[in-house]
């Protein structure tokens, strides 16, 4: 599997960019794509997001899907003159949709380390009984 910097040097050539062109693009340091590993903050994926709608983020950073979006999302609030109100109402009832499904698995993800968390307590308080009672002994 690619790691997310070959990836985004697929993506550089895939735009005929330079890497200092697509720094300046994104509002990135000097040398960010020589140096991007697994360690890229969340705020250079939004600097690269807003500067390249197209591009997939979890492609970039995980190698999974697709480089491109299917279709970008504009902004569905610019409406010129109620033009394509109905595509533009369109593509906000997917995004809502989508919301939707990431709200109720961020439920689920939630729900699960919760319960982690608890059995991680009973654990410490476990050894630390165990700890104590050899102290004592």
């Amino acid at each position: 599997m690619s790691t997310l910097k070959e990836r985004l040097y697929e993506f550089l050539e895939y735009k005929n960019l330079k890497a200092s062109e697509f720094e300046k693009m994104c509002k990135l340091g000097n040398g960010f794509c020589s140096k991007a590993n697994d360690n890229v903050r969340s705020s250079s994926f939004m600097l690269i997001k807003t500067a390249f709608p197209e591009l997939n983020i979890q492609w970039l950073k995980t190698g999974f899907g697709e480089m491109l979006l299917e279709s970008p999302i504009e902004n569905p609030f610019d409406f010129p003159n109620n033009e394509n109100l109905e595509g533009n109402m369109t593509i906000m009832i997917k995004m809502m949709h989508e919301f939707i499904q990431l709200s109720e698995k961020n439920s689920e993800a939630n729900l699960i380390n919760a319960e982690a968390n608890k059995m991680n307590a009973k654990n410490l308080e476990r050894l630390i009984s165990l700890l104590e009672n050899k102290l004592l002994q």
